[in-house]
C-alpha cells in the first residue's frame, strides 16, 4: 500500500509537472507560430531587400498577434522598425503618425529589455525624424551603443547620426562615435565613406581615423579609391 501511495503521488507529481511546462511553454509555441508570415518579411528587411507597404502590415499583424501571447521586447522592436520603414513611403500627417507610433513600439521594446541595443536604435531615428536634433536623440544612440558596443549592423547607422548631431556631444561621446566609425569602417569601406559628402563630415571621419599612421593611410587610400575612381565616373 505504501509502495502504491508513492507511485500515486510520483505520477501526480508528474503530470502537474507537466502541464506547469506545457503551460509556461504554450504562450511562446502560440507566438512563433502566428510570427511565421512576419519572420519571412523581416528577413527580407534585415537583408537589405525593398519591402512594400502592405508587406509591413503582414510583419506588423504578426508581431501584434505574437505580441498577444508572448509580450517580448523583440516583438515591439519589430514593430517599431516597420513603421520606420512605412513612414518612409509616406509623406505629412500620415508619415508622422507611422513615426509617432514606431517611436511608441521603440519604447515599449526598451520597457521590456532596457538592454535592447537596436530598440534604442530604432528610437533614436524616431525621434530624429520628429524632432531633429535633440537631446532625446543624443541619449537614444549612446544607449545604443553602451548596451553593445560591437554590432557591425549598426555602425553605419550610429556613425551617420552622431555625426548628424555632432554639436550635441560631449567630448567622451565623439570618442564613442569614433570608435564606432573605425569600427565600421573595417567592416564595409564604401558605407562609412559614403558619409564623406560634406566637408564637415569628411573631417569628422579622418579624426575618427587618425588615430594611428596604418589607420589614416587605409582610409585615404580607400577615399581616394572610391572617391575619385568611382563617384566621379
Amino acid at each position: 500500500m505504501v509502495i502504491r501511495a508513492r507511485s500515486w503521488g510520483m505520477i501526480c507529481s508528474s503530470s502537474i509537472l507537466a502541464i506547469i511546462t506545457l503551460t509556461i511553454a504554450l504562450p511562446s509555441f502560440i507566438s512563433a507560430l502566428v510570427n511565421l508570415p512576419g519572420d519571412r518579411v523581416y528577413k527580407r528587411i534585415v537583408y537589405g531587400e525593398v519591402v512594400s507597404g502592405s508587406d509591413i502590415m503582414v510583419l506588423d499583424k504578426a508581431r501584434r498577434l505574437g505580441l498577444s501571447w508572448r509580450n517580448s521586447s523583440n516583438g515591439w522592436n519589430h514593430r517599431a522598425n516597420g513603421y520606420l520603414r512605412r513612414a518612409n513611403l509616406k509623406v505629412d500627417s500620415a508619415r508622422m503618425n507611422d513615426l509617432k507610433k514606431a517611436k511608441e513600439f521603440a519604447i515599449n521594446s526598451i520597457k521590456r529589455s532596457p538592454s535592447n541595443s537596436y530598440a534604442w536604435s530604432r528610437l533614436m531615428l524616431a525621434n530624429y525624424r520628429l524632432e531633429g536634433r535633440t537631446e532625446d536623440v543624443r541619449r537614444a544612440l549612446m544607449a545604443s551603443i553602451n548596451m553593445a558596443n560591437y554590432l557591425p549592423r549598426l555602425f553605419y547607422i550610429r556613425a551617420k547620426f552622431g555625426m548628424r548631431i555632432w554639436p550635441l556631444l560631449s567630448q567622451l561621446d565623439r570618442k564613442v562615435v569614433f570608435q564606432q566609425i573605425r569600427m565600421g569602417f573595417k567592416v564595409d569601406k564604401k558605407q562609412i565613406i559614403s558619409l564623406t559628402g560634406h566637408p564637415v563630415d569628411l573631417g569628422i571621419i579622418r579624426a575618427a581615423m587618425s588615430i594611428d599612421l596604418k589607420s589614416i593611410i587605409a582610409f585615404e587610400d580607400s577615399y581616394e579609391f572610391y572617391v575619385t575612381r568611382h563617384l566621379k565616373k
